[in-house]
């Protein structure tokens, strides 16, 4: 998901630049669903990585990853408008 932002972040870069309500929000949902979040070249990226056991892919959930994305899109909201 393009941020229009900065051009790299760690996690830590992304909490700290979070700021607002629906930002914060996003931010504690994705982590909730095991992602490791970054920004890349003014990207947002999430990679899931889950912990203990599980068979690759597992189950697909379309509700699940569509929500997702939506999360991130709420995020990516946020980061643009921290750097503004």
């Amino acid at each position: 998901m393009q941020t229009g932002g900065s051009p790299g972040l760690d996690y830590a870069g992304i909490d700290a630049n979070a700021r607002n309500k629906g930002g914060r929000q996003a931010l504690a949902a994705l982590s909730a669903q095991e992602l490791s979040l970054s920004v890349e070249d003014g990207w947002l990226k999430a990679m899931w990585q889950p912990l203990g056991l599980v068979i690759f892919p597992g189950r697909f959930s379309e509700e699940r990853w569509a929500n997702v994305l939506h999360t991130m899109h709420a995020l990516a909201t946020s980061l643009e408008e921290s750097q503004t």
